[in-house]
């Protein structure tokens, strides 16, 4: 993109916990990868949690990161999953 500031950078995502905002996991986003069966979005959450699951945690995500297909599966996991719409 030719008005972003810096050409070069690293993305990560987080999983922070609401009321004292510390980081319980990070993951870096290396790019597309060809490997990859889920939606980003899903994929990333899903990884994202996977050391919480069952613990009686809740996912507020965006659009971005939801899906039927996505609760379904959090559901199977004992985890909720709640969408913010605009």
């Amino acid at each position: 993109m030719p008005n972003k500031p810096d050409k070069c950078g690293i993305k990560f995502w987080t999983l922070a916990e609401l009321s004292s905002k510390y980081c319980l996991n990070l993951k870096p986003y290396p790019g597309k990868d060809e490997k990859r069966t889920a939606s980003l979005g899903m994929h990333t959450t899903m990884k994202l949690m996977e050391p919480y699951y069952g613990r009686g945690y809740n996912v507020t995500a965006d659009n971005f990161f939801t899906s039927a297909e996505h609760a379904k599966k959090r559901f199977d996991k004992r985890t909720s999953l709640e969408a913010l719409c605009d």
